[in-house]
């Protein structure tokens, strides 16, 4: 007689058992920290500018006046140094060591974001054989670097 209990009996054992596992789950696995909240990706903030673009124009051109080539060279941007094929530092010494002077007789920001500038400047080259030459519509375009430099990406006349 006892065998026709048994089934029922086994069955509300693991009945009972499974409702306690089932109990027990969220309190077993639930995480000790906190849920992580959904981060938001943006875009990095660009540094500040340590001056202004028309003044980085002004400065390039004083080091070369005062022919400091290789801090000149460090203002303007690596696709800017190799804008043309013939574009090296070797070049680049020989070109200015032509040069007697140059003077900015005028210049203004024509545009200006968070990263980019374009500055219109007169300039006045005075060659070293005596030969002046005024670029009356030197276009510069600026980027500003990491470290919140502009440096010369491109000139036009």
């Amino acid at each position: 007689m006892i065998k026709g209990y048994v089934i029922p009996i086994v069955v509300a054992i693991i009945g009972a058992f499974g409702a306690i596992v089932a109990a027990l789950i969220p309190v077993i696995f639930q995480p000790n920290e906190p849920t992580p909240r959904p981060i938001s990706i943006s875009e990095p903030k660009p540094p500040t500018p340590k001056t202004t673009p028309d003044k980085a124009v002004r400065e390039y051109y004083e080091l070369i006046n005062q022919r400091q080539y290789e801090k000149a060279w460090n203002i303007l941007t690596p696709t800017f140094q190799r804008i043309k094929p013939d574009n090296n530092y070797t070049n680049y010494i020989k070109w200015w060591n032509s040069v007697d002077s140059v003077a900015i007789t005028s210049i203004r920001i024509i545009e200006q974001t968070e990263n980019k500038a374009i500055v219109d400047a007169n300039i006045i080259y005075t060659m070293k054989n005596g030969r002046i030459w005024t670029d009356t519509s030197g276009v510069f375009t600026l980027i500003l670097d990491a470290n919140g430099k502009w440096l010369i990406n491109d000139k036009t006349k």
